[in-house]
């Protein structure tokens, strides 16, 4: 057991990394007196303080700071226990590097969805191997995720990067683009064309018009790219497209979208000049169509996934939210979503924002009362719209021990973000899946 001036030292240390500021003379001889076993009106005698203010103010503020800075809920009864046993159920050092993480309680998980680019509270997972891609000429980088995994995320985050290596770049939501332009490649490179001369403040020649059309053609597109785009890059040049999968409900169009972007990326290993546009974009493969396309389509992209959060990335979210959990919670939390990064975010919102207690959020989450109920509709959605499915889900929901991937249904679960694989074993990807759907079974569906 460790003595009271190892005690003072380890709270010390953690509270000022934590707030950035040490406790006032007053909180030590609480602490002490505690420490020695002290009660509140025994310590209200020794020292001359009203012993309401010690139980109603002073006590329950020092708790709760101590309990933010040690990462476990502190109280006056286990206060001596808690920090006696650090060493055994986790060392000292290991709180106090935890608490160096947020200098002060913060935002996270943010109000509005989105982090900063520049966020301290981002967790990398294939950034650095992303940006060591991105900076070869001529590259070429597909991100390939089911939704909620952060890809937008990513791209910003990328985006960031290239600009402080003094890239030029073009961020583009395909969601977004004109509706016409998603059935008429013609419109399609129009719109694309146009997006990158204004980018880089280039003048057309002559605007759209329905009458006439800027390009016609790949070929069209790509003399324009060569004497007006390409001469004008002193620096490379980042084209970041965002939700490819808009296309996929378009077959020609995808299928011309692949080769014009293959075809870019093979005139680098030809030609310096094209070796300024470096490519990126980000997609999710839950849908159907995508299943079906010749997956040929992106051949000469590198495809990275964008896999969970680690368990040391959970916990270290955790201590940023100041949302205070017992070891027994963090666990649950993990069975529960794993480093699901969207639903990690959601659990952390409900605990922070909107004042959910542990066992209550625990009990509603996988309900259509909870705060996962969109999500899991749309689950549930996406299971009924793909024939003979289903019963290989009821499978997968019924079992308690992975099961052997023998068939093809395994790999639309796995584009659908539902199991996770362990070698040729397969399994459902976390509880919050398990109790919903074994709470609406037999019918898989709300």
């Amino acid at each position: 057991m460790i003595n009271w001036e190892q005690t003072r030292e380890l709270i010390e240390e953690a509270v000022f990394n934590y707030f950035g500021e040490s406790l006032k003379d007053i909180h030590w001889t609480l602490l002490e007196d505690v420490w020695r076993g002290l009660n509140y009106q025994q310590i209200s005698q020794k020292n001359h303080l009203s012993v309401n203010y010690i139980r109603g103010d002073l006590a329950p503020k020092l708790w709760q700071k101590l309990s933010l800075a040690l990462g476990r809920p502190i109280t006056k009864s286990n206060f001596k226990q808690i920090v006696s046993n650090l060493n055994a159920d986790f060392s000292a050092s290991e709180i106090l590097n935890a608490s160096t993480l947020d200098p002060a309680p913060t935002d996270y998980p943010p109000l509005n969805g989105f982090l900063a680019a520049d966020s301290p509270h981002y967790q990398e997972r294939i950034e650095p191997l992303a940006q060591k891609i991105l900076a070869q000429p001529g590259a070429y980088l597909a991100l390939q995720a089911p939704q909620g995994m952060g890809k937008t995320h990513c791209l910003r985050r990328l985006t960031h990067w290239a600009q402080s290596q003094e890239y030029q770049t073009l961020y583009l939501n395909w969601s977004q683009a004109e509706p016409d332009a998603l059935v008429n490649w013609p419109l399609f490179l129009e719109w694309l064309g146009v997006k990158i001369a204004n980018s880089l403040n280039i003048q057309m020649s002559y605007y759209p018009s329905q009458e006439r059309r800027l390009f016609r053609s790949q070929d069209d597109l790509n003399q324009f790219l060569e004497d007006q785009v390409l001469p004008r890059l002193l620096q490379p040049f980042l084209l970041i497209l965002d939700d490819v999968e808009a296309l996929f409900d378009f077959p020609e169009i995808t299928f011309r979208f692949g080769r014009l972007f293959n075809s870019w990326h093979e005139k680098s290993h030809f030609s310096s000049r094209w070796q300024a546009l470096r490519l990126l974009f980000a997609y999710s493969p839950e849908s159907p169509q995508f299943w079906t396309m010749d997956h040929e389509l992106f051949s000469g992209a590198v495809t990275l996934e964008l896999d969970d959060f680690s368990m040391t990335q959970v916990e270290t979210l955790i201590q940023k939210s100041c949302i205070v959990l017992t070891p027994e919670q963090r666990r649950q939390l993990m069975a529960l979503v794993g480093g699901h990064p969207y639903l990690l975010s959601q659990a952390l919102y409900a605990l922070k924002y909107r004042r959910q207690s542990p066992d209550a959020f625990f009990n509603q989450a996988p309900t259509l009362g909870g705060v996962y109920a969109s999500h899991l509709y749309a689950k549930a959605r996406q299971l009924q719209g793909v024939p003979g499915l289903l019963p290989l889900w009821r499978e997968l929901v019924w079992s308690n021990s992975p099961l052997e991937a023998n068939a093809l249904g395994f790999r639309a679960l796995t584009y659908l973000g539902l199991i996770q694989w362990q070698g040729n074993q397969v399994m459902i990807k976390n509880d919050l899946y398990r109790r919903f759907f074994r709470r609406i079974d037999p019918n898989l569906a709300p």
